[in-house]
């Protein structure tokens, strides 16, 4: 049986009210379900309407709970309900539940490189930079943590 778009973020979150149930929110409006996680420094937000779009952004949040820092994953303008859309929607949903995953196990890192919000997170082929620039974010792959890391003091995420 094929896996329904949607099914693995779902899981994720119902495993995470589970075990930490002050940390999640579940919503649904018609087709499309919304989940809300948020610690200290950080809220995300994921959507999911099978029916049309899919996406999670993120805000690392600074001392005083003000966006630092932003980050997104999505299916952009794709109609993943055609079925030429399907292994495209599924990858984005794993991209999407590898990144809550590294997030729960303190796997994120945040800190500043050169005077930049940065975060570094681990990926299928690497690891990803993710610096915030003066108008945009940016995302660069490495092959090794120590190289991500390079030029900067980052600490691990945690889920608190």
């Amino acid at each position: 049986m094929s896996r329904r778009v949607g099914a693995r973020i779902a899981a994720f979150f119902a495993g995470v009210q589970h075990d930490l149930p002050s940390l999640v929110q579940m919503l649904r409006v018609g087709s499309e379900d919304t989940f809300l996680m948020s610690g200290r420094r950080y809220r995300v937000e994921v959507k999911v309407d099978p029916l049309r779009w899919m996406g999670l952004n993120f805000e690392l949040l600074d001392a005083v709970g003000a966006r630092c820092l932003n980050y997104e994953i999505d299916t952009d303008l794709y109609d993943i309900s055609e079925p030429g859309q399907r292994e495209f929607a599924l990858g984005i949903e794993d991209d999407i539940v590898a990144f809550l995953d590294a997030l729960v196990a303190g796997s994120v890192r945040v800190g500043q490189v050169k005077g930049k919000t940065v975060m570094v997170v681990p990926g299928a082929t690497g690891f990803y930079r993710i610096e915030r620039g003066r108008f945009l974010t940016s995302s660069k792959q490495f092959d090794r943590l120590d190289e991500a890391l390079r030029g900067g003091e980052l600490h691990c995420l945690g889920r608190d």
